[in-house]
């Protein structure tokens, strides 16, 4: 059985959520939050497999509950719902390691099948979602982006394929047989290799010039 918390601020659609996917006997709501700050808890406290949460909610958003979800349990897994098709929004959340980033209008029967593949290690991003981020991408949001050209070594380039799907610096040393910190120092080197700020310029510039 699949163990789910449901995040929202909107009692309407927790109930909904709730509703339809208890219809299935592999699914389990074990726990409802309001707010990213209860989301952190429960998950704390309960280990659900998966967490299904709304990016704009008060006291703490969705990305922040993410990214500290994350650090501290990183075998669960996250789906944000979003009703905003935010480029920027879904930049944070697969560089803090999120599984999945889907509108909260997505058909029923296609969430459930999305939390079965995200729970069997799929990272899920909606496709109408994709097509607003890749009009993004070709558009004047790269105009900070363009930079000299480097030499990435092959593992570089392993290591910003993996970023760009939202794997942690762990996940990736595990994958690689590298320790953490042999990645920290490798993603850290790319960015200022390429004088870039942070992780998701990072993978902006792969995505950017065909790296990956």
């Amino acid at each position: 059985m699949i163990k789910i918390v449901v995040v929202d601020d909107h009692v309407l659609l927790l109930e909904s959520l709730k509703t339809f996917i208890e219809q299935d006997d592999n699914f389990k709501i074990i726990g409802e939050a309001k707010n990213g700050v209860e989301a952190i808890d429960i998950c704390k406290k309960l280990y659900p497999d998966i967490v299904l949460m709304d990016v704009k909610m008060p006291d703490m958003d969705g990305i922040q509950a993410a990214k500290e979800i994350k650090r501290e349990l990183p075998r669960i897994k996250i789906i944000i719902l979003t009703s905003y098709e935010d480029n920027e929004s879904i930049f944070e959340a697969f560089a803090m390691g999120v599984d999945g980033f889907i509108l909260k209008n997505t058909n029923p029967n296609d969430l459930m099948e999305i939390i079965r593949l995200t729970v069997n290690g799929m990272c899920i991003l909606q496709r109408n979602i994709m097509e607003h981020f890749m009009t993004q991408l070709s558009g004047k949001c790269f105009t900070d982006y363009e930079k000299i050209d480097v030499e990435l070594t092959v593992e570089d380039i392993k290591v910003l394929e993996m970023l760009s799907v939202g794997k942690t610096n762990r996940e990736i040393a595990k994958a690689l047989n590298y320790s953490e910190g042999t990645i920290k120092n490798r993603v850290s080197k790319m960015i200022n290799l390429l004088d870039l700020k942070d992780r998701t310029q990072l993978v902006v510039y792969a995505l950017k010039h065909d790296l990956i």
